[in-house]
């Protein structure tokens, strides 16, 4: 990885922490309400899928998509996997209504870790500050993300554009986990 990558990571990561600072946390023990035009489970495999116009709930989060599989661990909801063209979630972060809305052609949301992944033609955004990549992470539980290029798709680069009241606290440190090696 370049120095101009690494540097344009850091610099996405101070002026973002906007987007992730006020995100509440999932409420797990909510039930998770799905409505699609079709759906099929395997009870061998532990997996369901659903397509056509599929809705998902779970408290303040909704995701909807084209296609969703639904994987099981110790009979519980493990990993949802969304696509679309594009799929879209949506979490409701604070008191002033705000949401944290993501966007990609693939979603992973991973239930037990707290996890988004959006992936191909990703982007997420909170009160005006959007976000672009071919993969964006976001830890829901942490208020953490990392995004990410590709050489090789329509977003080359990472793209953030901060609206002109977005302020950042410059005593708040940007902490970068020393084992990551990604942006």
């Amino acid at each position: 990885m370049t120095f101009a990558k690494c540097t344009m990571a850091l610099f996405a990561g101070i002026v973002l922490w906007p987007l992730a600072s006020a995100a509440q946390s999932l409420d797990s023990q909510a039930p998770i309400v799905i409505d699609a035009d079709s759906g099929v489970r395997n009870e061998r495999t532990g997996v369901t899928e659903y397509i056509g116009n599929v809705n998902i709930s779970q408290g303040d989060l909704s995701i909807a998509a084209d296609r969703v599989t639904i994987m099981y661990r110790d009979n519980q909801v493990a990993t949802i996997r969304c696509e679309g063209d594009p799929a879209i979630f949506r979490h409701h972060v604070d008191a002033d209504n705000d949401h944290l809305v993501g966007m990609a052609q693939s979603i992973d949301y991973s239930l037990l870790a707290q996890t988004i992944d959006l992936t191909s033609n990703a982007s997420l955004s909170r009160n005006g500050t959007n976000l672009k990549g071919d993969t964006i992470h976001y830890d829901l539980k942490n208020e953490i993300w990392r995004a990410r290029g590709n050489d090789t798709a329509d977003q080359k680069r990472i793209q953030l554009v901060i609206p002109p009241s977005a302020s950042i606290d410059p005593a708040t440190p940007v902490e970068r986990d020393a084992t990551d090696t990604q942006p």
